[in-house]
C-alpha cells in the first residue's frame, strides 16, 4: 500500500449514505420502542440478523445471500 488516500468511488459514497441513513433509522426505532418489550425483541432479532449475515458476508461463508433473505422475509414484513 502506497498509504495515500483516494477518493471514494460513487458506489462507496452510496453504500456510505445507506448505512448512515440505516443506523439513523435504527436509532429512531429503537427510540419508539422503548419500554415495548415487543418492538425491542424485534429490533434485537434484526440487529441480531443483520450482524450475522454481514459476518457472514466478510468472511466469504455465505454462498447464497438471497436464501438468507427470503427465509427471513416474513420476519421483516412483521417487525
Amino acid at each position: 500500500m502506497s498509504g495515500r488516500w483516494q477518493q471514494p468511488t460513487a458506489e462507496q459514497q452510496a453504500l456510505r449514505s445507506t448505512a448512515a441513513e440505516v443506523a439513523r433509522l435504527f436509532v429512531i426505532a429503537a427510540r419508539a420502542a422503548h419500554g415495548n418489550a415487543e418492538k425491542q425483541g424485534q429490533l434485537r432479532t434484526f440487529l441480531e440478523r443483520s450482524r450475522t449475515e454481514l459476518s457472514e458476508f466478510i468472511d466469504g461463508s455465505s454462498q447464497h445471500p438471497q436464501q438468507a433473505n427470503t427465509e427471513n422475509a416474513p420476519e421483516v414484513e412483521q417487525a
